[in-house]
């Protein structure tokens, strides 16, 4: 079953708490969690196109200062004619 479904179904079920337990309502309550969690990895691993959560995903590699790797390119003085 597809994340965004068992969200809904425990959603609806939720509502109607007065047919469940108190032991029940907390299980789902627990799964409900679960799910939106899941959800939020896949859509992470959708976003950043790989399978596994990288640890250097949140690094800004613009803020570094310079540390003489990358180079500046330089432009030719006269425009290119066609």
């Amino acid at each position: 079953m597809r994340l965004k479904d068992q969200i809904k179904l425990i959603k609806s079920a939720l509502k109607q708490d007065q047919l469940y337990s108190d032991l029940e309502i907390h299980y789902m309550k627990k799964q409900l969690n679960n799910a939106k969690h899941e959800l939020k990895l896949k859509k992470l691993r959708r976003k950043k196109g790989f399978n596994e959560l990288s640890e250097t995903s949140n690094s800004n590699t613009r803020s570094r200062e310079d540390d003489g790797l990358r180079s500046e390119s330089e432009q030719p003085e006269q425009p290119r004619e066609s």
